[in-house]
């Protein structure tokens, strides 16, 4: 069984509430913003593609807090079908950008999620507002953001 038309991706956050993305360089010079992941290699379970995607993508082990799956509507999309992760990354590690990749990484930021009204312009982009709006319904959400303002799990970003 092939999934090259399924893409893998990890939903990462802080305790800030604030989702990683990463900047693409296509080998035209094309840039763009967009969730780390890839498509899952033959045979490969949606866990374990997220997991190898993200450590040849930006080096760093994550824990997955939720699984899910979403199907994409944007004709122009090369993949229709993502398994998506709501994870964190572990602690005590460091983004280290992969550059020899199909699309050069050139770049990642941390983005505010929690109030829509701050929302940077980039999360408002046709391809990723529609995984931010899916993610914020996940019940883990509210697991690990406690309405008491403690947050789990602890905030893992302070390199930056």
């Amino acid at each position: 069984m092939s999934n090259r038309h399924s893409r893998c991706c990890a939903f990462l956050l802080n305790s800030l509430k604030e989702l990683l993305l990463v900047e693409h360089e296509t080998p035209e010079g094309k840039r763009y913003w967009w969730l780390p992941g890839g498509g899952l290699e033959e045979n490969e379970e949606p866990v374990e593609g997220i997991r190898r995607e993200i450590m040849e993508e930006l080096g760093v082990e994550i824990d997955i807090h939720e699984l899910f799956n979403f199907s994409h509507n944007n004709p122009d999309r090369k993949y229709k079908e993502y398994f998506v992760a709501i994870a964190s990354i572990k602690e005590k590690q460091h983004i280290i950008l992969d550059s020899a990749g199909f699309d050069k990484l050139t770049g990642y930021k941390w983005f505010s999620i929690e109030n829509e009204d701050t929302y940077d312009p980039l999360l408002f982009d046709k391809d990723i507002l529609p995984f931010v709006i899916e993610a914020k319904r996940r019940p883990c959400l509210k697991k690990l953001w406690l309405p008491d303002g403690n947050t789990q799990p602890p905030r893992n970003d302070t390199f930056l």
